[in-house]
C-alpha cells in the first residue's frame, strides 16, 4: 500500500532482468546441484554494467517459483517442480 498515492503498490521488474536472472539460473543448474541466492547475486546488466538491485532479483526468483520453474528446499534452490 502506498501512503503517498493511496493505492496498492505493484512491485515490478523488467522482462530484461527476468531473462537475465533466468539465464544465470540456467548456467548454475547445468551442474545439476542445488544453488543459493548467493550464487545468483550480484547480477550485472550486460548493456550498462550496472548491478541489478538484489530486491529485483529476489522478486524474479519468487516469480519463477510461482510459475513452477524453481523449487526451494532446505538445500537451496533447484530447477523444476
Amino acid at each position: 500500500w502506498s501512503k503517498k498515492e493511496r493505492k496498492e503498490y505493484r512491485h515490478r521488474a523488467s522482462r530484461a532482468i527476468l531473462n537475465l536472472t533466468q539465464r544465470k539460473i540456467d548456467m548454475l543448474s547445468k551442474e545439476g546441484k542445488f544453488f543459493k541466492m548467493e550464487n545468483i547475486l550480484p547480477l550485472t546488466e550486460p548493456d550498462t554494467q550496472q548491478e541489478v538491485t538484489p530486491y529485483k532479483v529476489y522478486m524474479c526468483v519468487g516469480y519463477l517459483e510461482q510459475q513452477g520453474k524453481l523449487k526451494r528446499t532446505r538445500e537451496g534452490l533447484r530447477v523444476g517442480g
